[in-house]
């Protein structure tokens, strides 16, 4: 009798566990709105190749070599023409001042998005990977790291 009981209770832990099991393998369901006003307007003309994010804006980078900011709703709010070829990636600082911006062309720049502040860097190959200093404005030396298949390196600019 008490190993029937013993069964049971196994039985019932076992499919309790199997049923937490079921429930927890189900996909959880997002909440997302599609971007729309300005990126349909350049998703019709150019496509995109890179973007990122930031708390206040996106940047979308291009294959003809544009940068838009946007805000929230996808509306553009600035637009960079960088290089005549395809952006390879966006870096942003922490406070969101400075923008990296690395191109097929070997092109790396570096500007204030609010400032007249520019750096520049050209490479004999494709630059694959660009990323600014989390504390660019903050610091005396401006520092961004850069890659490609033939290159890597550490560029540091002295402000004092």
């Amino acid at each position: 009798m008490a190993e029937a009981a013993e069964k049971e209770t196994r039985s019932n832990e076992e499919s309790t566990d199997e049923s937490e099991e079921d429930e927890s393998e189900e996909e959880p369901k997002l909440k997302y709105e599609r971007l729309s006003n300005g990126v349909t307007e350049i998703l019709q003309k150019d496509a995109a190749s890179c973007m990122t994010v930031h708390e206040k804006f996106l940047a979308l980078g291009t294959h003809y070599g544009k940068v838009y900011l946007l805000d929230v709703q996808g509306n553009i709010t600035q637009k960079f023409d960088v290089s005549p070829v395809k952006i390879n990636q966006i870096s942003l600082d922490e406070s969101g001042e400075h923008m990296g911006v690395c191109s097929e062309d070997g092109k790396v720049q570096v500007f204030g998005l609010y400032t007249a502040e520019e750096f520049h860097e050209t490479f004999d190959c494709p630059i694959k990977i660009v990323a600014v200093h989390p504390h660019f404005v903050r610091s005396h030396f401006k520092q961004f790291v850069t890659g490609g298949k033939k290159v890597s390196s550490l560029s540091e600019i002295n402000l004092r």
